[in-house]
């Protein structure tokens, strides 16, 4: 595609995309999905033994939620109880949501998995380290670009590159560059940003920032509409669930701050929340069914984004295992700001996909909401969600 082409269908997406924000703000939440009496009675017994505030599953089966519940409260101390459509903060789970949206934007022609750093960025080569010219949003998606896990400039430092969260992008992308790479691109998987560095050209590219972009490639379309960038809660209010640590034994509540929705590192999961069922939709596209129903990419394009891509073991969007508790290959994603913690499984062969979130976390929260998972999908092997 010329690139005259690409700048006209460009201005047009961002007339397009600056309507439908305008609109989707009215827009009415989709249709809550079950919330049975006997799955929170399920999920209860979880949640006190494990010692969390809150505690969310959604089952997703066939490609629709057919179940999601929340047991316990916002905040401990306090007697307001978490609901169905509380946001709760999903951590790392953001990077498939990231590359998601630039799937969208790549099938529509704009750009290619294969666009390199030196192409992308063609006003930063003068500082960018050499080895890095070559690297490929592919390679930065999947933890194979040579990257160290984060800059060496301090994020205090590189947030003083602007006031926006592009900005503030922009100034993580110009450290990254300039730092020397970890190990030769391509031969290394280091788990690390490089979805801010693509999130950023995107956004670069499209003329929009990149929460714009993610809302109208992603949120609207699979009517995740609790879904937002910023904190669970509102500043000074239990009105969704606060995040939690555990200091000397005791369980401390930590109120959400107004900077949370401003930051740079949100395509990597800094300040991404929704609601657990809102999660089970985004987890249902990948499932088979849900594939042949919707368009919403390409056969093709679904497969690509669980691919292994070597020397990687994952996919551009999942990570990718075998369990024992599954058929063939499960998709998978965990997030933890290490303030919460949430838990993604795609069971593909099964058709089935299970979410999870809490508002805490500690050493071990990760098993045990394994635990919690394993548990659910014996009742979905039993039959329980028919």
């Amino acid at each position: 595609m010329n690139q005259a082409k690409i700048r006209g269908q460009r201005l047009i997406y961002v007339a397009c995309i600056s309507t439908l924000l305008f609109h989707s703000s009215f827009t009415l939440a989709a249709e809550n999905p079950a919330d049975p009496e006997w799955f929170r009675e399920f999920l209860e017994p979880y949640r006190t033994e494990f010692n969390l505030p809150a505690l969310a599953a959604s089952v997703v089966i066939d490609g629709k939620v057919i179940a999601a519940s929340v047991v316990g409260v916002r905040k401990v101390r306090d007697p307001a109880p978490a609901e169905q459509n509380d946001r709760f903060h999903i951590g790392s789970i953001a990077k498939p949501v990231t590359v998601t949206m630039l799937a969208r934007l790549i099938e529509q022609g704009f750009f290619n998995w294969n666009d390199t750093l030196e192409e992308m960025f063609p006003d930063l080569v003068r500082i960018m380290q050499p080895d890095y010219r070559n690297v490929t949003i592919e390679q930065l998606v999947t933890h194979t670009s040579g990257m160290p896990y984060q800059p060496a400039t301090p994020e205090s430092e590189t947030d003083k590159h602007g006031t926006t969260a592009a900005a503030k992008r922009e100034g993580y992308v110009i450290a990254a560059l300039k730092d020397k790479p970890e190990a030769k691109p391509g031969t290394k998987s280091i788990y690390g940003g490089g979805h801010i560095l693509a999130a950023h050209y995107a956004e670069a590219f499209m003329q929009l920032p990149y929460e714009d972009l993610t809302h109208e490639q992603v949120f609207v379309p699979l009517k995740m509409f609790t879904a937002r960038f910023g904190p669970p809660a509102t500043p000074g209010r239990p009105d969704a669930p606060w995040e939690h640590v555990i200091e000397n034994g005791e369980t401390k509540s930590i109120a959400p701050q107004q900077d949370q929705f401003l930051q740079a590192r949100s395509p990597v999961g800094r300040n991404l929340c929704m609601s657990i069922a809102d999660l089970g939709r985004f987890a249902a596209i990948y499932l088979p069914a849900a594939k042949r129903r919707t368009g919403y990419l390409k056969p093709e394009t679904f497969n690509y984004l669980y691919t292994p891509i070597p020397p990687a073991g994952a996919g551009p969007a999942w990570a990718i295992s075998t369990v024992d508790w599954a058929k063939g290959k499960i998709l998978w994603h965990s997030g933890s700001t290490l303030r919460n913690f949430a838990l993604c499984h795609v069971v593909l062969e099964e058709n089935y996909a299970i979410c999870l979130a809490t508002n805490i976390w500690y050493e071990g929260v990760h098993q045990n909401m394994d635990r919690v998972n394993q548990a659910i999908v014996a009742q979905i092997h039993a039959g329980s969600f028919r």
